[in-house]
């Protein structure tokens, strides 16, 4: 998953997977067609798209903020952070190395979802302003949606369930529990492949009811964490049986956001020694009322 590379922040390659644009498409489609209709009626449907469009591209800039988030905090604790990459399912960071304490590893994963929140508040306060100054209706309807997509994305990825990162902030706490890194890891992707088999049967249920966009982007979503969830459990595995020096730290960076979720760290859902943490995007809501997250 190499994709066009955007530019460098910090150090850090940033780079677009072409299937981006089928996020950006959707998402676009369903705020011009149902989401700024309903909080924002009266305005064209040229109006609507344009609107539709730029407010999903600012949606991608905080996604890359999330995993920024995840990578700053990874720099700073000693690792190397090679690239940023935006995906379908969100942010992935691709984040060399590995923490050397569970609390390193706390660190990065609590990051992502702190940006995710930084951004609810601060876009929440904009709609404030914004309304204040009587700025118009659509402008303000589009803070709020982003307000409320980076909250969802914060709280989606807090579920702790590996490969998100509430799955990596269980397996840190684990970690410092036990003393046992592997063991808390392998714990964490089981709560990983369990928190799937429900996304998927939510998005059964989804489509049962007639809700189609929604179920099957939940269906996949599960269906993404499930696999990246049980590589991970796959990587523990093979790595308890290498031999390791006792200051080698596993995966921290293993973020791939994240999601995004990602919300699955250093791997590009199986990936090697490098860890990728995602930043993954709910997908059981649609980007109005009803928003709802990866990453690595």
């Amino acid at each position: 998953m190499r994709g066009v590379r955007l530019g460098r922040v910090r150090g850090i390659e940033l780079r677009l997977d072409w299937s981006v644009a089928i996020l950006l498409g959707l998402l676009t489609w369903l705020l011009a067609t149902e989401g700024l209709p309903t909080i924002s009626p009266g305005y064209s449907r040229g109006e609507l798209w344009i609107a539709g469009l730029l407010s999903a591209i600012v949606f991608f800039a905080s996604l890359v903020a999330h995993e920024l988030g995840h990578s700053i905090v990874a720099q700073r604790r000693g690792l190397e952070v090679r690239d940023i990459t935006l995906w379908l399912f969100g942010g992935v960071a691709t984040i060399e190395g590995d923490a050397r304490t569970p609390r390193d590893d706390f660190a990065i994963a609590l990051a992502g979802p702190l940006t995710s929140f930084a951004i609810t508040v601060l876009a929440l306060a904009s709609v404030a302003v914004l309304y204040a100054f009587g700025c118009p209706g659509i402008v303000v309807g589009c803070t709020a949606w982003l307000s409320s997509m980076n909250f969802v994305l914060a709280v989606f990825n807090l579920a702790p369930a590996a490969p998100l990162d509430g799955g990596r902030l269980l397996r840190a706490w684990l970690w410092h529990r036990t003393g046992d890194h592997r063991a808390a890891a392998l714990r964490a992707t089981r709560a990983g492949q369990v928190f799937a088999l429900v996304l998927m049967a939510l998005g059964l249920l989804e489509l049962a009811v007639g809700s189609r966009v929604e179920g099957a982007w939940m269906l996949v979503l599960g269906w993404v964490v499930r696999n990246a969830a049980r590589a991970e459990s796959r990587q523990a595995l093979t790595e308890s049986g290498a031999s390791l020096a006792p200051d080698t730290a596993r995966s921290a960076a293993d973020h791939r956001s994240r999601p995004v979720p990602s919300a699955v760290h250093s791997r590009r859902v199986p990936l090697a020694r490098t860890h990728r943490r995602p930043s993954r995007v709910p997908g059981d809501r649609r980007p109005a009322g009803r928003v709802r997250r990866d990453a690595r």
